[in-house]
C-alpha cells in the first residue's frame, strides 16, 4: 500500500501521522508538506469544505479550490503524486485538503483527531482521543484512549546508551493554553522541587520545554537548572543550546531525553506528551501546573474535558499525578516502581483497524 502522509509540520501532529503510518504493514509512506498562500486561504478552503463536503468525489470545483488556496509550488507537487491508496492527516489545519485530494484520487481519506470546522462525518475513518468520542457509536470511528504517537519502547532502546549509567528522570515542560498557565513564581517552584528531588535521590535529570512555553519561564528554569551539577540535559525551545552549558543542539530531544529516562515528568496541560510518555514504557509522573479558568459562581478551576482521561489511563498504565509541594515523593516513588511498564499502544491499535478496514 502506499500512503499520502500530509503534514502541517506541526511537531504534535506530525508525530501522530507518523506513528500510524509506520505501524501499517506493508506501506510505503509518502510524506507531504502542505504550504497554503496565507491563513485567509487556509481558512476559506476549510469553510468550503465545511459547506460542501456533501459534494460528489467528481466536483471539479474541489481541484479549483485547492489551486486557489495552496501556493504554486505545493499545488504542483502535489500532482505529482500518483498511485496514493489512502491519505492521512492530523488535526484541522489540513484536513480540508485532506478531504478534497482524497476525493479527487478516489481514495480513503483518514484523518487523526477531530477536524474543526468540518467534523467527522465526511471522512473514511477518523481516529479519536477518548476525549473526543462521539456521544453515539460512529462506523468511520476508531477509538483509542489517547493520541497515537510514535514513540515506542523498540525506538527507545536505540537511545538508551550501552554502558551503565546513574539513574535519570526526564522533565517535560509545556505552557499556556486557554486552562492553564505557568507562572514565573511556580517555574521557581518547579526548580527547586526538581532539584531537591534529584540531590536526595542522588539521580540527575535531562529537561526541555515546548513552544508554548513563554520565553520567561523558560529562562527561569535555565538559570536555575542549566548550571546545576544534576542536570545532565537541557533542549531549549527559545533559546540558542550552545549558549547553555548543557544545552541539547540535536533534532530528537523527546525520544532522546525519554531514552535515557527511567521516570518521565510531565506538566498536566500536555496532554499529547503525557501520552506519548505513556508509550515509553517508563513511570510517569503528572505535574500540576496554575489553572487559568475559573468559574464564576464556584470560584474553582473549570477543566478541560481531556483531563478525565488521565484517571482511566492510571487505570492500566503507570501513571502518577502530583502537585509542586508532593513533585519529590512522586518521582520517589515513580524510581520505586521501575520500568518496564505496560506502554500505551494507541498507534498500533490505530494501525491494526485500518489496515483491516482497507480494501485489499
Amino acid at each position: 500500500m502506499k500512503l499520502l502522509l500530509l503534514s502541517d509540520e506541526k511537531p504534535g501532529h506530525l508525530t501522530s501521522s507518523r506513528g500510524i503510518a509506520h505501524c501499517l504493514p506493508e506501506t510505503v509512506v509518502d510524506e507531504f508538506p502542505i504550504h497554503f498562500r496565507s491563513k485567509r486561504r487556509d481558512n476559506r478552503l476549510r469553510v468550503l469544505a465545511r459547506l460542501t463536503s456533501w459534494a460528489s468525489p467528481a466536483d471539479a470545483r474541489m481541484d479549483r479550490w485547492l489551486r486557489s488556496a495552496l501556493t504554486p509550488e505545493c499545488y504542483t507537487a502535489l500532482l505529482e503524486h500518483h498511485g496514493i491508496d489512502a491519505v492521512l492527516s492530523t488535526g484541522s489545519s489540513i484536513a480540508a485538503v485532506n478531504l478534497f485530494w482524497a476525493r479527487i484520487l478516489g481514495v480513503p481519506s483518514l484523518v487523526c483527531r477531530r477536524p474543526s470546522p468540518l467534523g467527522i462525518r465526511h471522512f473514511d475513518k477518523v481516529i479519536l482521543p477518548r476525549y473526543q468520542w462521539p456521544h453515539r457509536p460512529r462506523e468511520n470511528v476508531i477509538q483509542t484512549l489517547g493520541i497515537p504517537n510514535q514513540i515506542t519502547p523498540l525506538l527507545l532502546a536505540g537511545y538508551r546508551p550501552k554502558e551503565k549509567q546513574v539513574p535519570c528522570f526526564g522533565v517535560f515542560i509545556g505552557g499556556d493554553d486557554p486552562y492553564f498557565t505557568i507562572t514565573p513564581e511556580m517555574a521557581e517552584a518547579y526548580a527547586q522541587a526538581l532539584l531537591r528531588a534529584a540531590e536526595s535521590l542522588g539521580v540527575v535529570f535531562a529537561i526541555t520545554t515546548s513552544r508554548r512555553t513563554p520565553p520567561p519561564i523558560e529562562q527561569v528554569l535555565i538559570e536555575r537548572l542549566a548550571h546545576h551539577g544534576h542536570c545532565l540535559l537541557f533542549a531549549p525551545v527559545h533559546v540558542a543550546p550552545e549558549t547553555i552549558p548543557v544545552g541539547y543542539d540535536g533534532d530528537q530531544p523527546v525520544p532522546t531525553i525519554m531514552g535515557v529516562s527511567d521516570v518521565l515528568v510531565v506538566t498536566e496541560d500536555s496532554y499529547s506528551m503525557i501520552c506519548e510518555a505513556l508509550s515509553s514504557s517508563r513511570p510517569v509522573v503528572v505535574l500540576q501546573t496554575d489553572r487559568r479558568r475559573r468559574s464564576a459562581f464556584a470560584k474553582r478551576p473549570i477543566l478541560p474535558k481531556r483531563q478525565q482521561d488521565y484517571r482511566v489511563m492510571a487505570q492500566d498504565h503507570c501513571l502518577l499525578f502530583a502537585d509542586v509541594d508532593h513533585l519529590e515523593r512522586q518521582i520517589e516513588e515513580a524510581f520505586t516502581l521501575g520500568w518496564p511498564q505496560p506502554p500505551l499502544r494507541d498507534a498500533e491499535h490505530a494501525a491494526q483497524q485500518i489496515a483491516e478496514w482497507l480494501p485489499g
